[in-house]
């Protein structure tokens, strides 16, 4: 079966029409989901907006925090606490220097008996403490 011209033509413009309102309809899905995309966007910003404000307002304070052993109770200028801190490392540092300085020799332990064992001539042999 044949068809006739204007058969034919009146197929195309359905077919074209067809294809106008296709593309029409994904056009306004399209708008559709950005605006419900932008829409989800806001609303998740109000939500962290809304959480973040809630935990400042119930965030505890710092005597809370001392109480709970989180922050140290130091009773200087926050300036001066990395001088602080150094110093007191530099003090630690000069004990300890001090007290392996003076420690007692291998030799010393020895003839105390604090620790069992004997020496050779370039050898420090320790002798089992288990029997």
């Amino acid at each position: 079966m044949m068809l006739t011209t204007e058969q034919t033509r009146h197929q195309t413009s359905c077919i074209g029409q067809f294809e106008f309102n296709l593309a029409h309809s994904i056009s306004q899905k399209k708008r559709n989901m950005d605006h419900f995309s932008q829409l989800l966007h806001n609303h998740q910003q109000e939500v962290i907006q809304q959480q973040l404000e809630d935990f400042l307002e119930h965030r505890p304070n710092r005597e809370s925090l001392i109480g709970k052993h989180i922050l140290k109770e130091i009773p200087i200028a926050p300036s001066l606490i990395q001088i602080s801190k150094q110093l007191e490392w530099n003090k630690r540092s000069c004990s300890l220097q001090r007290k392996i300085y003076n420690r007692p020799s291998l030799s010393i332990l020895v003839e105390r008996g604090i620790v069992k064992g004997f020496f050779t001539d370039h050898f420090f042999v320790q002798t089992n403490l288990t029997s």
